[in-house]
């Protein structure tokens, strides 16, 4: 058994060292194969842990995780607001060249407790284009703005346009992040109308989803207008909004993710 075990765990390393073109489809079906077929053999690990990413929590508990993707920028503190308002969580993942132009929203981000921030690169780029070097300079130069401005060090990240490689994983795993993507894209960074973003993520809600919504990279009123709809309406279906570590909290992640595009985030 000790045997088999060491073996699982080179594979696992072998897949997640397999060089800078590895796609997400191709990754995580094999990661979580193996580890999903002899989960015995790991009682002690996190689960989370030992995802390549989470994009949708369990289902045990009717909940449901907002994120918000690209800030700050000139509508995020009203997305803040509109949330403190409606008292519902958010998390945040935001770009690390933008925040020096934009001090007053990360300053209100950082003093409502309902806000969580996380890393979304410092200039927003496809990682798997990128170099090791460059894509850990990429992950640590927004972790240390988030530091400078008093946010603690981030434990959370989301790949710019959900594009990552087994190097990403591997400076991840090696930081002690969790990538978190989303099951249900609100597509508002098409400005579709708010009746489109609303029906986008009412029509995908499921218990542990994780939505994709942007506060920066382009005009974002029409998902300020539909925030309190989108809100209101989960909430009538007795859902209830967490943010992001709460939900993996309370509902640990199935070992099966959805497999994701590149494009959205």
């Amino acid at each position: 058994m000790g045997t088999l075990a060491l073996l699982l765990i080179l594979g696992l390393a072998a897949i997640r060292r397999g060089g800078n073109h590895a796609s997400a489809a191709e990754i995580t079906p094999a990661a979580t194969m193996l580890v999903a077929k002899h989960a015995a053999l790991f009682p002690k690990a996190d689960r989370v842990a030992r995802l390549p990413y989470v994009a949708v929590a369990g289902r045990g508990h009717r909940e449901i995780a907002l994120t918000f993707d690209d800030g700050p920028g000139p509508y995020t503190l009203e997305v803040v607001r509109t949330l403190h308002r409606l008292n519902a969580p958010g998390t945040f993942f935001q770009v690390g060249t933008t925040e020096h132009y934009f001090t007053d929203a990360q300053q209100a981000e950082l003093a409502d407790p309902l806000v969580t921030i996380g890393d979304h690169t410092q200039n927003h780029r496809r990682l798997d284009r990128l170099s090791r070097a460059d894509q850990g300079k990429e992950i640590d130069a927004q972790a240390a703005i988030l530091r400078a401005a008093g946010a603690p060090a981030p434990t959370l990240f989301r790949p710019p346009y959900g594009a990552f490689d087994a190097t990403t994983l591997a400076l991840l795993r090696e930081r002690g992040m969790t990538m978190v993507m989303w099951s249900i894209d609100s597509e508002d960074y098409r400005r579709p109308g708010v009746d489109a973003i609303v029906a986008n993520v009412l029509s995908a809600a499921k218990p542990g989803a994780i939505v994709l919504l942007h506060d920066a990279g382009g005009d974002r009123s029409q998902t300020i207008a539909a925030l309190p709809r989108i809100v209101k309406s989960l909430r009538d279906r007795h859902y209830t909004l967490v943010s992001v570590p709460q939900l993996l909290r309370d509902a640990p992640p199935p070992m099966k993710q959805p497999v994701m595009g590149i494009g959205a985030g």
